[in-house]
């Protein structure tokens, strides 16, 4: 293992990616903050590893505060789109995956109720995102990588909901 601060790469077969998820509310988000004011500090850790640090928005209010980060990693940082905290920060879903283009990484598909806190995510089409607009754009930009079907509410199982929302992205897919 070799470590930079906050950042730690595991030796594991096949592992080319470090995911730093962003999460205002949680406890690491001090570290997290400084982590991302040195991404330069950072890099040379991910390089050797020949890891990219796929960054997820959650406090990231525009795609350029995400694309700053990533142009100081110098190479070594991508983003993950998710499509639901883009919509609770306010931020059309569609245009941050354009505005991200080739940086996409990895993607969260979710939806959420309404814009701002709290963040709570909702069956797709019950809420504001158009999660099938972005699977268009993702398609448009030759993304090729995974994408996750994901709802989190805090009151109810959503199993049977993930479920049907699978079945209509492999629809949306063929």
């Amino acid at each position: 293992m070799a470590s930079c601060g906050d950042v730690r790469c595991l030796d594991r077969p096949g592992e080319r990616r470090a995911r730093l998820r962003t999460d205002p509310r949680a406890r690491h988000d001090h570290s997290r903050r400084r982590l991302l004011r040195r991404p330069r500090h950072v890099a040379p850790v991910l390089r050797a590893h020949a890891v990219t640090l796929a960054i997820e928005n959650h406090s990231e209010r525009t795609p350029q505060e995400v694309l700053a980060t990533i142009e100081a990693g110098g190479g070594t940082m991508a983003a993950t789109v998710d499509t639901g905290w883009w919509a609770t920060q306010g931020y059309d879903p569609v245009r941050a995956i354009e505005e991200l283009g080739a940086h996409v990484a990895h993607v969260h598909l979710k939806d959420v109720l309404h814009e701002g806190e709290p963040h709570e995510t909702c069956a797709w089409g019950d809420g504001l995102v158009d999660v099938e607009a972005c699977v268009a754009a993702l398609r448009r930009l030759g993304y090729a990588g995974a994408l996750t079907v994901e709802h989190e509410p805090e009151d109810h199982d959503p199993s049977e909901a993930c479920r049907a929302m699978r079945q209509r992205l492999e629809g949306w897919l063929r």
